[in-house]
């Protein structure tokens, strides 16, 4: 979905896309937002997201550059801003790491890895429950129970993967293809802005600064931590949304 500037007289193009369950339809403020300042935006339901599954029965991919891609083709665009938002923060750097139609990216809360966010214990742990499919299968139902927050991830991701039957081992690989290696932060070459909340429960700081310390080769990096007195510390800045966007439009006033 297209969305041009107040005026027809853009300054560049944004690119937006969401994250793990989201539908594009709910960034619609921010489209606004951007083209009521001079961008043109356009917003886009990517593999398992959104109408690209519910109506067309696209499936999710981590290779993230095959859909940024297509959509850069279909609009015929070569110079674009890239913006990432939730799990998104992920995919758009995978993107960007082989897509260079896009010249800027903005990391609305990174993902990076997800064994690195967690304690050694942990990472070591979940190796070993993945040779031992029974038990991984009987821990995961059990947290399903405990935690709603799991449950709700553990349905989703068979779900966008258009699998029917409920599969532990396929749900925690599918977790797993989201590492460091795969994104490949290195390549990323563009001007980045990239944005995290310093309570953020799904995406914790510990990742922001991994992903940070990874972008080794950005032309520009720009980062942001948004905090408590701000209400902007949690995930995506739920709390005060007006607040990275203007942070965001800064950025794009000085970049492009």
């Amino acid at each position: 979905m297209k969305l041009n500037p107040i005026g027809n007289n853009s300054k560049g193009t944004i690119l937006i896309h969401g994250g793990f369950d989201s539908f594009i339809e709910e960034f619609y403020f921010m489209w606004q937002f951007f083209a009521e300042n001079g961008y043109t935006v356009i917003a886009f339901d990517g593999p398992g997201q959104g109408a690209s599954l519910f109506k067309y029965h696209v499936y999710h991919t981590h290779n993230w550059e095959k859909p940024v891609g297509a959509v850069l083709d279909y609009f015929k665009e070569t110079d674009v801003t890239l913006l990432g938002f939730s799990f998104g923060g992920y995919w758009c750097v995978r993107a960007v790491a082989y897509e260079k139609r896009v010249k800027r990216l903005i990391i609305h809360a990174a993902f990076y890895d997800l064994l690195e966010g967690a304690p050694a214990f942990t990472r070591k742990t979940v190796n070993w429950m993945m040779k031992h499919e029974k038990f991984l299968n009987f821990s995961i139902r059990l947290r399903m129970k405990l935690f709603p927050m799991i449950k709700v991830v553990c349905e989703q991701i068979p779900h966008i993967n258009g699998r029917q039957e409920y599969d532990p081992v396929f749900i925690v690989n599918w977790m797993l293809q989201m590492n460091k290696e795969h994104l490949h932060s290195e390549l990323v070459d563009q001007d980045v802005l990239l944005l995290g909340g310093e309570k953020d429960a799904f995406q914790p700081l510990k990742l922001f600064y991994k992903q940070k310390a990874a972008l080794i080769n950005a032309r520009s990096l720009t980062a942001r931590i948004f905090t408590k007195q701000e209400k902007g510390e949690n995930h995506c800045q739920i709390g005060n949304p007006g607040l990275p966007l203007s942070v965001m439009l800064e950025w794009l006033q000085k970049i492009v």
